[in-house]
């Protein structure tokens, strides 16, 4: 089979044809010479490998600081305040006490106890991961700026650098990737519901 490996290599970012030029990625020779050329017109300067690097690396934590931002926007992780705590314990009191005087129902102390005991380990580990995750954001925006300014140093972030097109192309194939997993999960969605209406329909 006959693959157009120009026009493959064409949307492929430096780092992907740099893989596989290098190897660790198992292709033809053809096919490592036509990414090798592909590298070369682009003006991929392979004696500065450590500029290359930083640009990889300021990527993939571009990357996780958006990836970060949609979960914090999403409101699946929030900061609970430990004052908080008392007015939960409160509220399983009063249902332990409801429901035991107004109800036939009978509750365990053991197991109003352990639900207060829960409830505050999990707000505890919860304002943990917090500001794990906080300073973690912390770490990689300093982190983006260091690499940032190495990059400006070299001149390598102006409008006609390889490093900057690369940057960009990177930021492209990070979009392409998020559409085709959410049409993944859609179709798979939508499959569901087929085979579980299929499953409806002959019982």
């Amino acid at each position: 089979m006959e693959y157009d490996w120009e026009k493959i290599f064409e949307s492929k970012t430096n780092k992907e044809l740099y893989d596989i030029v290098t190897r660790k990625v198992v292709l033809s020779k053809e096919a490592i010479d036509i990414a090798k050329q592909e590298l070369s017109n682009r003006g991929f300067d392979f004696n500065n490998m450590d500029a290359n690097y930083a640009a990889w690396q300021m990527s993939a934590l571009i990357k996780e600081a958006e990836e970060d931002n949609r979960i914090e926007l999403s409101g699946s992780r929030l900061h609970i305040p430990l004052k908080t705590l008392p007015i939960v314990i409160l509220i399983i009191s009063l249902l332990y006490l409801g429901i035991n005087n107004l109800t036939s129902y009978t509750i365990p102390m053991g197991m109003a106890i352990y639900l207060s005991l829960i409830s505050i380990v999990v707000i505890l580990l919860n304002n943990y991961q917090m500001k794990k995750l906080k300073q973690n954001q912390k770490n990689r925006i300093e982190k983006i700026k260091e690499l940032k300014e190495k990059l400006d140093k070299e001149n390598l972030l102006n409008e006609n650098s390889h490093i900057r097109d690369e940057l960009v192309r990177q930021r492209i194939e990070d979009s392409k990737q998020k559409t085709r997993l959410n049409y993944i999960m859609i179709i798979s969605l939508i499959i569901g519901l087929i085979i579980y209406y299929l499953l409806i329909k002959t019982t």
